[in-house]
């Protein structure tokens, strides 16, 4: 099935500006590269930074959505959701590369990406409601992200480093799964028990 012009457009889009940041990718070369004319980039972005900014939502909103599948597949531990993400992660290793370096990128950032009050990271209310249902309480507010920004940051850094050619060719004994899962579940565990008794 052929992927529609605005998703092949983003996709496109994504990879340029990861790879040229905002200043080095031209909306010229993104049509070219996505095989549709430069009118239907403007018909549907109107310019550049636009598209720019729809392709950081697109980012956001893609691994949001990847987190609540995830959440929904079955009543997952927090060990059982974090190695889950961590597959997930490594599959779309260059995706996430690509959004992570869109994200870093010194161009300022659309004002409705997340609200003003959002605390982070994509897709904490998922974790934050597995860890509230193991623990069979309810967290407070700073108990909660802590857990929640540990795990993300554990897992998302571990997949974006074995998704380098540096994870792959030069550490790959580093990010051996058996390796990682093992690690992902003590750090689940330690986040419980230290949840337990706060």
């Amino acid at each position: 099935m052929a992927i529609p012009t605005r998703e092949r457009i983003i996709l496109t889009a994504t990879e340029l500006f990861a790879e040229r940041g905002f200043e080095g990718a031209s909306v010229r070369e993104i049509a070219k590269q996505a095989k549709v004319n430069l009118a239907a980039v403007n018909y549907h972005f109107s310019n550049k930074k636009n598209l720019y900014h729809e392709v950081l939502r697109h980012g956001f909103t893609e691994f949001n959505f990847q987190m609540e599948k995830l959440s929904q597949e079955k009543k997952r531990s927090i060990v059982e959701f974090s190695q889950g993400l961590y597959e997930m992660l490594l599959q779309n290793g260059p995706r996430l590369i690509n959004n992570f370096k869109v994200l870093l990128n010194d161009f300022p950032l659309p004002g409705d990406l997340v609200p003003n009050d959002y605390a982070g990271p994509p897709g904490a209310e998922y974790i934050l409601e597995i860890l509230e249902r193991e623990l069979g309480k309810k967290l407070s507010q700073d108990d909660g992200l802590w857990a929640v920004r540990t795990i993300f940051t554990f897992v998302v850094h571990t997949a974006l480093m074995a998704s380098t050619h540096f994870g792959k060719q030069t550490c790959s004994h580093v990010f051996e799964k058996t390796l990682v899962n093992r690690h992902i579940a003590r750090l689940g565990q330690s986040i419980l028990r230290e949840l337990a008794i706060s």
